[in-house]
């Protein structure tokens, strides 16, 4: 097994792909596999899997460590592929962009917009599962409050939130549909950016590859997502 130095050498090289790698050495994740061949880890506080660097029977070695795993992101569609064919229960393939924020961007303040941390209340965890992506289990939303959530108050109204996803990456981005086209989206994704950095944490996001808002916001925000893929893994029921 790889210790983290020899880790951080041969495969934090591309700062581009795959950051979650970093994230995992840097923030406490649990690696169940290294070896120059590939890797195979977890996430701190979270039970999101995650492989890079494997081609696919080592990715099959890999993940004949695993039993009845949930979730994982893979490095790459041969990853995906096999773990797949390992677990035939899984039936979803996700692709998504990956964007790392060094710096944050230049926004500008959207009129009368304040950002707050969102508090964990009974009201916040029914309006988080309400709201985010068609709904969620409270038990997830609640989750995310704890992560810790910022919120934006347009003239004294809630006008959208923020927060991150159990494998750190910033999300759960909503902006309620009166105050859309007004810049709240991307000042949420910049103060978050903000927010990470500023407590040293490492600062990056998967979009979606078929979301075309999410994507072209990056880009006006100066943001470039990378050409390269990671797949996310899961069984739809």
């Amino acid at each position: 097994m790889l210790d983290n130095r020899s880790i951080e050498r041969l495969f934090c090289k591309d700062r581009v792909h795959f950051t979650g790698v970093e994230y995992a050495l840097y923030h406490g994740g649990k690696f169940l596999y290294a070896e120059e061949d590939g890797l195979l880890f977890t996430f701190p506080s979270s039970h999101v899997l995650a492989s890079y660097g494997a081609d696919k029977e080592t990715a099959k070695k890999m993940f004949s460590l695993l039993k009845n795993p949930e979730i994982i992101v893979c490095s790459s569609m041969e990853e995906a592929e096999a773990f797949k064919e390992c677990f035939p229960y899984i039936d979803v393939i996700k692709p998504c962009y990956q964007v790392r924020y060094d710096k944050p961007a230049s926004v500008p303040v959207p009129v009368d917009t304040v950002v707050k941390n969102l508090e964990v209340t009974e009201e916040n965890i029914d309006l988080v599962a309400r709201t985010y992506e068609g709904g969620i289990d409270r038990k997830y939303a609640e989750e995310y409050l704890e992560r810790g959530m910022l919120a934006s108050y347009t003239g004294g109204k809630l006008s959208g939130f923020i927060g991150a996803h159990s494998e750190g990456t910033i999300g759960v981005l909503v902006v309620m549909p009166e105050f859309r086209k007004m810049g709240i989206g991307s000042y949420l994704v910049n103060r978050s950016v903000e927010k990470f950095l500023s407590e040293g944490k490492i600062a990056y996001a998967h979009i979606v590859s078929t979301n075309e808002k999410s994507y072209n916001m990056h880009l006006k925000m100066g943001f470039v997502p990378s050409d390269k893929l990671v797949y996310w893994c899961y069984s739809s029921n």
